[in-house]
């Protein structure tokens, strides 16, 4: 729990009780432990941005659990491809036990440009719906897409 501290990996609500935490696995990276946080929430909150990792919390709260399942897929994607950017394969990273930076960046107005660009990446991909998903999914994928860029725009632009 100390090194979760630390690393600001646990989660906290309003009432400064825990709703996830990241737990470590010697032979995978740091793992969500509770479905009820948000992982772009932790990871916004590792590097510092605490006030947008408290508006995508606050975005996250409500969805609801199927919608919630956009945003993690869209997390988890780009973890793959952080994965593969530095070890060349998706899995690498979790099958080697290494970990990697969520973030590329390391300016906290660089982080929040790569990840609006990551945010729009995965608008661009729903949009095009190579998955061939219905209609009312794509729509439904944008919506909430769109809404979580333009809540966590709404908040960087006070902040930043």
């Amino acid at each position: 729990v100390a090194e979760a501290l630390r690393r600001n990996e646990i989660v906290f609500d309003e009432k400064g009780e825990v709703t996830a935490y990241f737990e470590r696995d010697p032979k995978r990276d740091w793992r969500l432990s509770s479905g009820v946080g948000n992982p772009w929430a932790v990871e916004l909150n590792k590097v510092g941005l605490t006030e947008e990792a408290r508006a995508a919390s606050d975005y996250w709260q409500t969805l609801s659990f199927e919608e919630k399942s956009v945003l993690y897929i869209e997390y988890f994607q780009h973890e793959a491809r952080q994965s593969k950017l530095h070890t060349g394969t998706p899995l690498g990273a979790r099958d080697q036990g290494i970990e990697l930076p969520f973030f590329n960046s390391t300016s906290k107005e660089n982080i929040m440009n790569e990840f609006f660009k990551i945010i729009n990446k995965s608008l661009e991909i729903a949009i095009d719906n190579t998955s061939g998903n219905s209609i009312e999914q794509v729509q439904k994928d944008k919506r909430i897409l769109t809404e979580f860029r333009n809540t966590m725009q709404e908040v960087y632009s006070k902040n930043g």
